[in-house]
This record gives structure tokens, sequence and C-alpha cells, in this order.
């Protein structure tokens, strides 16, 4: 392998741990909103401001991704975070019914 192509892979590694840090920071703060919507009884999944956010987002964007490409990306975010939150809300009930069992 070529010496530029090595570099640039070091690069690619570098953004992708600094990415994984960014996602799980982000992921940390989607189980604080989920808490505060299961206190509130709201539903995870908010179509309309996911619309608003991938919106924006694309608003935003100057890069080379496409919009849709933005979308994609942000929409497989947006469902993980969701099952993150999803999983939380079911451990808590299940917590619950189970404190209310003994």
């Amino acid at each position: 392998m070529s010496d530029r192509i090595d570099q640039l892979r070091v690069q690619i590694d570098a953004i992708n741990s600094e990415l994984l840090t960014i996602l799980n920071k982000r992921a940390e703060v989607v189980l604080e909103i989920g808490k505060a919507k299961q206190e509130k009884g709201m539903e995870v999944f908010d179509p309309e401001r996911e619309e608003r956010i991938l919106s924006s987002l694309c608003s935003m964007n100057r890069g080379l991704l496409t919009d849709e490409m933005i979308r994609v990306i942000f929409k497989q975010i947006f469902d993980e975070c969701s099952n993150l939150q999803r999983a939380q809300m079911n451990e808590a009930m299940d917590s619950a019914e189970m404190t209310k069992s003994r």
C-alpha cells in the first residue's frame, strides 16, 4: 500500500474514533430524554420533530454528501437511538413490575 493511502487511513481512523465518541455522547443525552419522556408519558418517536431536524440538517449541509445521504445517515442514527430509548423504557417498566409483585 502506498504511504499516501496509509496516511489517509490514519486520518479516517481518527475521524471514526471521534464519531464514535460523539455518537456515544449523543446516546447518553438520548437516554436522559427517554427518562423525561417516560415520566411525562410521551412516545419515543416524534415524526414531526424528526422531519424538522432532517430538514434543518439538509439546509445546513454544505459538504460533499447529498441531502439524501444526510437523511439516510441521520435516520439510521435516530432509529438506533429510538431503539435505545425503547429498551431503557422497557427495562424500567419490567423493574417496576418486579417491584410491585414482591
